[in-house]
């Protein structure tokens, strides 16, 4: 599981700069808070769920309760993109041909993305989801 981890993690750093090379965006956030959300996230519940405000569970311990709050997607990284010209979903079909297309926190494909979730995360959800 952790090398699981690891190289997700990895992988996501490497598609955060490739992203940002090829679409010739600003950076919205560092990598240091990237790489922090991404495995206060994975974390939580091994999936990349990336919600903003996780909601408790019935069962929710102390410890459980911790890193769910510590997994909300709450940095400057956890943006929702508000641009109806150049919405990221058509960019990253066009430069990285998703055949999936974006994915939900199970790996199944969906039309739109999310507005509870950060769209960052949704992104290298999608890559990695497309690159099998």
């Amino acid at each position: 599981m952790m090398f699981y981890k690891l190289k997700l993690i990895f992988l996501s750093v490497l598609i955060f700069f490739a992203i940002v090379n090829k679409i010739n965006t600003e950076v919205v956030c560092s990598e240091d808070e990237f790489v922090r959300e991404i495995i206060e996230d994975l974390e939580d519940n091994g999936k990349l769920d990336c919600l903003r405000e996780s909601k408790p569970t019935p069962d929710e311990t102390p410890e459980k309760r911790s890193k769910r709050i510590l997994a909300n997607w709450d940095s400057d990284c956890s943006f929702e993109s508000e641009s109806e010209n150049f919405h990221w979903k058509s960019r990253l079909e066009k430069y990285y041909g998703l055949t999936k297309g974006l994915v939900d926190v199970e790996g199944n494909p969906v039309e739109d993305d999310f507005e509870d979730q950060a769209d960052m995360c949704e992104i290298i959800r999608a890559l990695v989801a497309n690159s099998n």
